[in-house]
């Protein structure tokens, strides 16, 4: 299965350059003034674009006015530098042309292939290339001085794999909801239940061509974006009903989730896979492998975990743990292997594996 997303460049394009303009109007900045002052730190840059949440539309009175310059012969080292103008904070970070060039060209392939094989590259994105996913999001939806947006032939593939890569914790977040229930905790079920209400907000945002991946705008942009982005889908009532049910399980925090409100939380992967995949594929999202071996977990770089006492810590399972589940029979996990899980997953042990 491919995820299909709605290419909205030229609209995006137009957005994305007035947002930028009503904040550099509204804090009485010059573009030339702060593009000069960031050039003398990284001269000979082939693009300056201005990134972030003033070109979303998403500033706030103390937003920072960020910076990315892009240059060639390799990258820099990718620290942000910092200067003040006429009051405003300004961070630039200056990355390599050719290594977001190369991202780019990644990002074009993962939209052509399955949502399987997107999960598995941003799992593993960082050992892929140098450009992290949020400098590289930044460049895609950046605004230049001569108020273009450089690289908008990118938008809607990134719209495509960033919508996986929100799907991705979407199903994580029920996944952990459904082992909080079986292993009766009272408190955890409603955290988990909200964090996956946000990244569906995300999946929908993402899909329809609206793409900014930090986690504290998503109610934000769903305000102010969701509707549109539902509009003439088949899950056009969702933009109501989700920011209805983000508000009911905000209300919850702290207290056991009400039965009803998790029925509703159940019916959101169903409902995303008619948009993602159509019809055809609504009970595609539902059947997982989840794996855990303490033994041969590779940690990443620079990580360790203490092997000695691993059955105290996790005495209810036996490692190494393979087994293929159905997300909605989750709940039913027998108490004992559903903490051992839950533990695993917290301490991001747990692998979990979407079968199409």
């Amino acid at each position: 299965m491919r995820i299909s997303s709605i290419d909205r460049t030229e609209q995006r394009e137009l957005q994305l350059v007035a947002n930028l303009r009503s904040f550099l109007s509204s804090r009485a900045l010059d573009v030339s003034a702060i593009i000069g002052q960031a050039s003398n730190l990284y001269p000979g840059s082939s693009y300056q674009l201005f990134t972030s949440s003033p070109v979303q539309g998403l500033a706030t009175s103390t937003s920072d006015v960020d910076i990315i310059l892009l240059l060639p012969g390799g990258q820099p080292d990718g620290m942000a530098t910092q200067f003040y103008l006429n009051g405003a904070h300004c961070e630039v970070v200056a990355l390599g042309i050719e290594d977001i060039e190369h991202a780019l060209s990644m990002i074009g392939a993962l939209a052509a292939s399955s949502v399987i094989e997107n999960f598995g590259a941003i799992d593993n994105w960082n050992s892929l290339t140098k450009v992290s996913r949020k400098y590289l999001e930044r460049v895609v939806n950046g605004v230049s001085s001569d108020a273009t947006v450089p690289f908008a032939r990118s938008l809607a593939p990134l719209a495509s794999v960033w919508a996986a890569q929100a799907l991705q914790r979407l199903i994580d977040d029920i996944i952990a909801l459904q082992l909080s229930i079986a292993a009766n905790e009272v408190r955890a079920p409603v955290a988990y239940a909200l964090a996956a209400v946000s990244n569906a907000m995300d999946v929908m945002l993402c899909a329809r061509g609206f793409v900014y991946s930090n986690k504290k705008w998503i109610l934000s942009r769903w305000r102010n974006d969701g509707r549109l982005a539902l509009e003439g889908t088949v899950v056009e009532k969702m933009h109501r009903q989700l920011g209805d049910l983000h508000g009911k399980l905000r209300s919850r925090l702290g207290h056991s989730i009400d039965v009803e409100i998790y029925m509703q939380v159940m019916q959101i992967l169903p409902s995303l896979a008619a948009l993602l995949f159509g019809q055809a594929h609504v009970g595609g999202l539902d059947n997982i492998v989840l794996r855990a071996d303490l033994k041969t977990m590779d940690l990443g770089k620079g990580s360790a975990v203490a092997l000695t006492g691993e059955q105290f810590i996790f005495p209810s399972l036996d490692l190494p743990y393979s087994a293929t589940r159905s997300l909605q029979d989750l709940a039913s996990t027998e108490a004992s292997e559903a903490r051992g899980l839950l533990a695993l997953m917290r301490a991001n042990l747990l692998v979990t594996q979407l079968i199409t």
